[in-house]
């Protein structure tokens, strides 16, 4: 069925093209202009040629009769006009400068010509875009190599104003930034996080788009961060960079002597960190085809903390130090055939090596699986075909997986029962995890249409359309051979006998605790599947009237749909099935680490919207200066594989049992030898197949955003830009599990229901907490059975507000400035970090989700500031840096409550389902940690060697100011028992890390040095 639906949709992509002419691209940018003469009338037929570096020969057109021209579909790059007229002196406009995805507007003034003469026009290049409606950024490749920010493209999206990291942006969730390069969707299909790796020396330039986005963007509601590549040119050209630091360049900003105090330890720094990157580029054919390569490489070793330990089984483990090395490849091919037609080709690969990632003083090097590799790999090809002057299309289709083998250190180690000591803290055996394997790919196809109609119901108009089709799928392996944990208490086996004291087994626990995962033995026999798909389509015109005014229609749909495919699950190993056999098998019928077959569920998860936009943008004097900016629209959420991949009855999971060891022997044996009794009340039942395809709502809708974005661009002076912003939000439709009776077709989340106990206490004042009443909600012994269903929560929001005020200062005259200063509000019930945004946040689990559950949101950051730049300095020194500032983490005081035994017999309560809850005390986010801030600096010494290139020194150093943050345990938390209800009596206990300092942030100032050699 799904083969099927595909094939129509691309016969559908194929007849589209046939029968429209509209279309956009989202790797290239355009020049817009009007010619005048000198009396400031139009002049039509004025042959336009534009050339520059980022264009395989030249690109001609003509003005209309209003002396109006346009040149679409421009790399990005810095061109230069040439306007000519008989009669008129030749014109040629320089250092036009065209970024991704913009319009720059010019205006070229000719003269009646006296002699053959050619006037070569130097102003600066526009700096406001008058077309578009969008709030966005534009970091060129320049400017990225010189700031001291990290090489990352997460570093590049949050220089754009709000932004506080590329997974909190404007209020949005950790799924709400969508990313794209070149034209290819670039984020994991299973996660929605960046799932190619895009190295700083390949990156042309970054557009960071955080509102008023066009229908042409889809699935974005916080940011969509758009990147396009180096492609080469007609001249040869290249870059060497050597990038090192050592736990010499690293220093701790608070005396040792201090730290011991504070009962911290000296930081964990790198012993040495370097990584090295190749770049070539140019012509294979001159004007036809082009090529640029990329080559990387980077190692690094770190001390763990560990410290050398004999573990209860007589192992010795030694200290160790984590070692990572990776190595990467980019290459893409810009093809001409001819002056209409231009094919791109590229690929990108990356792999990562760990040799364990274990750390910290309590985990040995066996004791975690090592990556061998994380690999990303992606590939793309896009053809794009000018029809006629106006009217172009193009095709795109593009590859991405995540494939990465989490294994453990040793093989041998499979066979080993991982111990964790619940006395000391400490991991031994074969460790944390059993063996791990993903697999996220990514297949994509679309087609984009753009066609310009001058002149057409009163004003000129850029007509679009599109589809889009993109699957993906979430593949994820968990297997041991031996998949059992054991617990021990402070060296012992016998868990119980060792926390109660004990020479015997506890009359009711036995004598220890273990953990058997329900996995299988092999990777291929134990992997769970979850697989996606998205049609998308759109229209959209851009329509300008008398020059200055421009309105941007836009209509966006998508349908998405999710599904399970068939599932398999060899016997698992070791004891496990035995157990199974003695235990969950006689209680429920069905062993789970027995064999397990079963057919997958076709549409298992769907949804689909329109999402309309309009925005209005004004050339407020009519000479390309100033852009009033209003745009309304809603934007969708999307549907990536583990929003649903956890219904996967073979995703990992455990149970727990208590262990009676008959035979004296110290381990745990086969039942039959020794006893077993289930501890984890989870029913076997849930991984059959009648269960689980129920557990999402039938009728789901997607989750949206309504919002509103107005704002004004200014060009102060030549090649000056500020602008002011507002932007609201309102997410809706939020989806996530929610306490759902099967038998009556109801919900029961919200304190309302019958089914909830109301119990008001007043939890007492510590240090400058006062006591507070709050009122929480206990289930009732006829409640149904705690089960969830995946669905949409209508009392469940997040909202968000802001105010920008930005700058920034183009380079010119030796140097660059930019910033910005962001007044903000985010605020609702429902949390959108990253350990959030799988469809299990917990929002609607229980009725005391609603207690003081409305306020700041985790990420809101009231104020945030921003400013970087760069100056060049005399004998050929360049000093750039970046600041920036952030108003402190939202708080609130939390305690867990139980209830009063007495009064819950009373009351009906059942207190095996719910004897105690955590809630807060107070209005969420009623307080806030520290304001943060920092500054890095950095100073370049550029060496010029003439023909032969430059060769540059390169110093930076992190932290500069040495601004260090000691995080404490404000929150006093712990635990409130009450003697009954509405009652100041009962016993609180604060928790134990109260007041404790757990760490030091910014702790230390690290220097680097970087070589780089360019040509």
């Amino acid at each position: 069925m799904k083969n099927k639906l595909i094939s129509f949709f691309m016969l559908a992509l194929f007849f589209q093209a046939i029968l429209l002419a509209q279309g956009t691209s989202k790797d290239t940018g355009n020049i817009r202009g009007f010619v005048k003469d000198n009396e400031g009338n139009p002049l039509p037929g004025v042959t336009i040629t534009v050339s520059g570096p980022a264009i395989m020969g030249t690109r001609s057109t003509v003005t209309n009769e209003e002396g109006a021209f346009r040149v679409p579909l421009l790399p990005v790059g810095i061109y230069s006009i040439t306007a000519e007229l008989q009669g008129f002196q030749k014109v040629k406009r320089e250092n036009i400068e065209v970024t991704l995805g913009g319009t720059v507007t010019v205006t070229i003034e000719m003269m009646p010509a006296k002699v053959e003469e050619e006037i070569t026009v130097t102003a600066a290049s526009p700096v406001v875009d008058v077309k578009t409606s969008a709030i966005a950024n534009v970091y060129k490749s320049d400017l990225l190599l010189n700031l001291p920010i990290g090489r990352a493209l997460g570093n590049v999206v949050t220089l754009a104003p709000g932004v506080v990291s590329s997974s909190q942006v404007r209020g949005g969730t950790a799924a709400n930034t969508i990313y794209q390069v070149d034209g290819l969707y670039a984020n994991d299909p299973d996660n929605a996080q960046l799932g190619v790796n895009v190295d700083f020396n390949i990156m042309e330039e970054v557009n960071v788009m955080t509102g008023g986005m066009p229908a042409e963007v889809g699935i974005s509601s916080g940011a969509f961060v758009n990147v396009v590549t180096k492609s080469g040119g007609n001249k040869f050209s290249g870059l060497i960079d050597f990038i090192y630091t050592d736990d010499n360049m690293s220093k701790p900003v608070i005396p040792e002597d201090h730290l011991r105090a504070l009962g911290l330890g000296r930081p964990t720094v790198a012993l040495y960190n370097y990584s090295t990157s190749f770049s070539l580029g140019g012509p294979i054919i001159k004007d036809r085809l082009w090529f640029f390569a990329n080559g990387r490489y980077g190692r690094s070793e770190t001390p763990s903390g560990f410290v050398k330990w004999t573990a209860p089984t007589g192992v010795t483990y030694d200290e160790f130090n984590r070692k990572s090395w990776n190595w990467g490849g980019f290459f893409k091919l810009t093809f001409q055939p001819r002056q209409n037609l231009r094919l791109v080709l590229n690929g990108n690969a990356r792999e990562s090596y760990l040799n364990t990632r274990a750390s910290g003083l309590f985990m040995p090097a066996d004791c975690h699986y090592h990556d061998d590799p994380w690999g990303n790999y992606n590939g793309f090809g896009a053809l794009t075909w000018i029809i006629d002057p106006n009217t172009y299309l193009e095709f795109r289709g593009g590859y991405l997986t995540v494939d990465a083998w989490l294994t453990l250190v040793r093989d041998e180690l499979n066979d080993i029962p991982s111990y964790y000591d619940a006395y000391t803290g400490y991991y031994f055996g074969s460790g944390y995890r059993p063996n791990d394997w993903v697999g996220r790919p990514s297949t994509q196809a679309s087609l984009h249409f753009t066609r310009f109609q001058d002149n057409f119901l009163g004003g000129d108009h850029e007509f679009k359309a599109g589809l889009e089709l993109v699957t993906g799928a979430g593949n994820w392996a968990s297997w041991k051979r031996n998949p059992i944990r054991i617990t021990y208490y402070n060296g012992s086996p016998y868990y119980w006998r060792g926390l109660y004291g004990l020479t015997g087994p506890h009359p009711t626990y036995g004598d220890g605790q273990i953990l058997l995962y329900v996995i299988g033995q092999k990777r291929e026999n134990s992997v769970a599947k979850a697989a996606n798909i998205r049609y998308s389509g759109y229209l959209q015109d851009s329509w300008t009237i008398k020059h200055r005014l421009t309105i941007n229609l836009g209509l966006r749909y998508d349908y998405e749909e999710g599904w399970i495919p068939d599932i398999y699950k060899e016997r698992s190993g070791g004891i496990s099935y035995s157990v199974g056999e003695a235990t969950l098998k006689v209680l429920y019928g069905m062993n789970p680490y027995d064999e397990f077959r079963q057919e997958g569920v076709d549409d298992f998860i769907k949804w689909s919207l329109f999402t309309p936009r309009i925005g209005i943008t004004y050339d407020l004097f009519g000479n390309g200066k100033t852009a009033l900016k209003l745009q309304v629209g809603r934007f969708s959420s999307w549907l990536y594989s583990s929003f649903f991949m956890s219904y996967n009855p073979i995703r990992l999971s455990s149970y727990t049992f208590n262990w009676w060891d008959l035979n004296g022997n110290g381990k745990p044996d086969e039942a039959g030898i020794d006893k077993y009794v289930v501890v984890t009340t989870r029913s076997p039942l849930v991984m059959l197949r009648d269960y689980w395809s129920r557990l999402v709502d039938k009728n789901l809708k997607a989750t949206y955003d309504d919002q509103i974005t107005i704002g004004i661009d200014h060009e102060l002076f030549p090649n000056f830009r500020v602008g002011l912003s507002y932007q609201y939000k309102h997410k809706k439709n939020i989806v996530d599990d929610a306490l759902y009776d099967f038998n009556t077709g109801q919900f029961w989340y919200m304190p309302d229901s019958p089914y909830w106990v109301p119990f008001t206490t007043t939890v007492p004042a510590i240090d400058n907490f006062p006591a507070a009443q709050v009122t929480l909600y206990y289930p009732t012994k006829n409640a149904p059975e705690m089960l969830m269903l995946l669905t949409n929560i209508p009392e469940a929001y997040r909202k968000y507000w802001g105010f920008d005020f930005t700058f920034e200062k183009r380079f010119s005259h030796g140097w660059h400035l930019g910033g910005s200063v962001t007044y903000s509000k985010t605020w609702g019930n429902h949390p959108g970090d990253y350990g959030n945004i799988f469809g299990y946040a917990g929002t609607a689990n229980t009725a005391n989700w609603v207690v003081n559950a409305e306020g700041r949101l985790g990420d809101d950051r009231p104020l945030v500031i921003k400013l970087y730049g760069t100056f060049n300095l005399p004998y050929g020194f360049v000093a750039s840096f970046y600041y920036n500032h952030y108003s402190g983490t939202p708080w609130q005081r939390t305690c867990t409550i139980y209830v009063p035994s007495a009064w819950a017999a009373a009351n009906n309560v059942d207190t095996v389902r719910g004897s105690s809850y955590t809630v807060n005390v107070e209005p969420q986010g009623s307080r806030r940690y520290y304001t943060y801030q920092n500054c890095d600096a950095r100073l370049d010494k550029r060496f010029n060697i003439g023909r032969f290139g430059y060769f540059s020194v390169i110093f930076e150093v992190y932290n500069l100011f040495g601004t260090h943050y000691v995080n404490v345990t404000q929150n006093p938390g712990g635990t409130w028992r009450p003697v009954d209800n509405n009652t100041t009596v009962g016993t609180y206990t604060p928790s134990a890390n109260y007041k404790r300092v757990t760490s030091i942030s910014n702790l230390s100032r690290t220097f680097q040095i970087s070589l780089r050699y360019g040509f």
